[in-house]
């Protein structure tokens, strides 16, 4: 780096894109930097960031209602000025139609201004796992920094680095701009890096479709990541719902052993939660189903597998009964 470029980072005075605050008056004429033309900042470390829509629409808000409280930051890289903190406020001037913005420049290189970046924003509102591995990955792939060097840069460990390296790899292309634009959050992301790249896409697709819960969709990842056969897969990828209430009754919390039963009814128990847990499902799908929408072929394959289990659904409660009425009884002459 140059002299110019040994500017520590967090010597840089900026508020980290935080929105304006309402003590002050609307136009503040105390911000320093210069006005400089709007369509003349470049905004190429924007794609280190997340878009926060409601962040946005806040500070659009602020501006409006305060006018620009704190300059944008940008560093001044060979005949780009590259905005380094500002990005928000940025975009907010442009849906109110302003032409200019006051700005602090300074002379950096792009791997100083992306380390201000880190710097500025880890201390006012904090980056999430994926813009540090942003951040990370820039410097060290299309920046050229070795690993220790990019730790160095940011004042972290070499084993820090790598973590923030491998889940910008592992992370597929699709997916990272899914969390780019708000679709997917950063924890669902993070889900989503310990499966296949070929595969991460399409989980995503079924997590953004059915509105799957941060719960879900880790559920949702696991269940796919133990599936082997592709029919399974699709089945997950077109009923995520279902098949994960299917897969519940065999959870651990439903089948751990009761330790007041001894084994033999520690496995009944295993058994009859399991019976009871797919003769709900049932009940709820087959209310739904018509068999006047099924083709010949399906009609055919389904009637003998719909008998059979008629028929041990039925042997079964002939089982149960006796049972039944024996712990009844036996309930009976305890009392």
């Amino acid at each position: 780096m140059s002299k110019s470029d040994s500017v520590r980072p967090d010597r840089v005075v900026g508020d980290g894109d935080g929105v304006a605050s309402a003590a002050a008056p609307p136009g503040a004429s105390d911000v320093c930097g210069e006005r400089i033309p709007i369509d003349r900042l470049d905004e190429r470390l924007g794609s280190l960031r997340l878009s926060r829509p409601n962040l946005c629409r806040a500070m659009t808000d602020s501006l409006a209602r305060y006018g620009q409280l704190s300059a944008v930051l940008a560093a001044d890289i060979g005949d780009a000025l590259c905005v380094v903190d500002g990005f928000k406020r940025l975009v907010a001037a442009r849906k109110l139609g302003w032409p200019t913005l006051r700005v602090q420049t300074r002379h950096l290189s792009e791997q100083a201004s992306v380390a201000a970046l880190f710097s500025l924003n880890q201390v006012s509102c904090g980056l999430t796992d994926l813009e540090q591995a942003r951040i990370v990955w820039h410097l060290h792939r299309q920046l050229g920094m070795t690993q220790v060097e990019v730790g160095q840069l940011l004042g972290r460990g070499k084993a820090w680095v790598c973590r923030r390296l491998s889940l910008i790899e592992r992370l597929d292309e699709d997916v990272q701009r899914d969390i780019q634009v708000g679709l997917l959050s950063v924890t669902t992301g993070r889900e989503l890096a310990r499966l296949p790249r070929g595969n991460q896409a399409e989980v995503a697709a079924t997590i953004c479709r059915d509105g799957l819960t941060t719960r879900e969709a880790s559920a949702l990842v696991t269940q796919f990541a133990e599936t082997g056969d592709r029919a399974g897969q699709r089945y997950l990828l077109d009923q995520p719902r279902e098949a994960l209430e299917a897969s519940s009754a065999s959870s651990p919390a439903s089948t751990a052993p009761d330790p007041r039963m001894g084994t033999v009814a520690n496995r009944l128990r295993r058994r009859l939660l399991r019976v009871q847990h797919e003769a709900a499902w049932l009940n709820r799908q087959l209310s739904t189903y018509r068999p006047t929408t099924w083709t010949d072929t399906e009609r055919s394959l389904l009637a003998p597998i719909l008998r059979q289990t008629e028929g041990a659904v039925s042997v079964l409660l002939t089982a149960l009964a006796p049972i039944c009425l024996a712990m009844e009884t036996a309930n009976a002459d305890d009392s």
